[in-house]
């Protein structure tokens, strides 16, 4: 475990989820990739005890000792204590609500520590689509690979600097664990969907001086449930907060940009989004912010080029194949019906983007999506539903114009 600075990281970060992946070529990405996939699978089926196989946090608690990172009345080196702490990685890793868990990886860039040593960069997508981008240090040990360290990079948190921060503050008794305790509930029930129990449990810990790290945490957590409760601007004010305290969370920027997109300010949200960027990559979630400034800024040809660069990077996008059946012209259907072609789960995206369109109230959004579906799903039993739907819905709005505007007596 190295020390390095934000600018070094920022750099080596975008550099790794650039165009095309970088791949020191002493190293076997084919064989990274597949330990990665089968990580994934571990972490997924809930197995404690088999996870635990594949973690070793030794080197990762004897690096922080000799940094001098972790203070020396903790014997973190103790042979029971790191068969505990590997269990407790193990099970933080294996609870589906946390957000470490995915349905899909991709191994981006693997550079080399050592002979046996290789920090990882993937982002990985869970079961609705959303992606995430991580760094793992693994350490080959008896001809297999095993985690010692990782990093989720949206976030900008590391387990080996939460260790370290929770034993420096245990140290010298400036944290109360319990209080610790009470902020990563507040995340669970966050997690939970639980959002008015989320921001009590935050209230509880409002005052507690936390080290800078958590208490970045403590305002990502108020982000986060202000923007679900529909609170923007409460949420934007949350995520600087949470930015002041730990510039390098590039998931607060996009936070801040789709609240921003959502009280119609779309040059904050562009700005945003850039810093995004800077710190992580122009990535499929990047694209969709900017597309739906520029969409709302009434630039459509900017919308649809942003919408199309998301759907390069990330074909599965559905969120920016959505917005390109907002903007393109009608005449290009075919461009459309060839993304949804790739989604996973058609039924399922279908209803979705039928609901947007309902809350957004766009009827020819609904028409369109019904068009091109039926060129896919032709036989799926919603099609008809949301043709009905898109009936009754036409016909409301008929009559509803035919108050508003009647028609004059001579022309009856």
């Amino acid at each position: 475990i190295t020390q390095e600075s934000t600018t070094e990281k920022h750099e080596e970060v975008t550099q790794s989820f650039g165009q095309d992946a970088i791949v020191d070529s002493e190293v076997n990405l084919e064989e990274i990739q597949s330990f990665m996939e089968q990580l994934g699978r571990d972490i997924k089926s809930g197995e404690v005890d088999k996870l635990t196989r594949s973690l070793d946090i030794r080197l990762m608690m004897s690096s922080l000792k000799q940094q001098g990172m972790i203070p020396k009345q903790f014997n973190v080196l103790d042979p029971e204590f790191l068969k505990m702490m590997n269990k407790k990685m193990a099970t933080r890793l294996s609870d589906p609500l946390t957000g470490w868990t995915w349905e899909r990886v991709e191994v981006r860039s693997v550079r080399k520590i050592s002979d046996d040593e290789v920090v990882c960069y993937c982002r990985s997508w869970d079961t609705d689509g959303i992606p995430m981008k991580w760094r793992w240090w693994l350490m080959k040990s008896s001809q297999s690979w095993k985690v010692y360290d990782v990093e989720n990079l949206d976030v900008g948190i590391r387990f080996s600097t939460i260790m370290a921060t929770t034993f420096q503050a245990a140290g010298n008794s400036s944290l109360n664990l319990s209080e610790l305790q009470s902020l990563v509930g507040a995340f669970q029930l966050v997690a939970e969907g639980r959002l008015d129990e989320a921001l009590a449990q935050l209230d509880l810990v409002k005052d507690v001086k936390f080290p800078p790290l958590f208490d970045s945490m403590r305002w990502m957590g108020y982000a986060v449930v202000y923007q679900e409760q529909g609170e923007p601007e409460e949420a934007i004010l949350a995520a600087k907060k949470a930015i002041e305290l730990n510039s390098d969370s590039p998931i607060m920027h996009l936070l801040a940009a789709k609240s921003y997109n959502l009280m119609g300010e779309y040059e904050s949200a562009i700005k945003e989004i850039d810093f995004y960027a800077q710190k992580l990559a122009k990535d499929s979630s990047y694209h969709l912010m900017r597309g739906d400034a520029f969409q709302g800024l009434g630039e459509t040809d900017k919308a649809i080029e942003a919408y199309q660069a998301g759907v390069k990077d990330d074909p599965l996008s559905g969120d920016n194949i959505y917005g390109l059946i907002q903007t393109l012209p009608k005449d290009q259907d075919d461009l459309i019906i060839e993304s949804i072609e790739k989604l996973t789960d058609k039924p399922e995206w279908f209803v979705g983007m039928c609901q947007i369109s309902f809350d957004e109230e766009t009827p020819a959004t609904l028409e369109r999506l019904i068009r091109v579906f039926k060129e896919v799903i032709p036989d799926d039993d919603n099609i008809e539903f949301y043709e009905n739907e898109l009936k009754l819905w036409q016909e409301e709005e008929a009559a509803t114009d035919l108050e508003i505007n009647p028609v004059p007596t001579e022309e009856l």
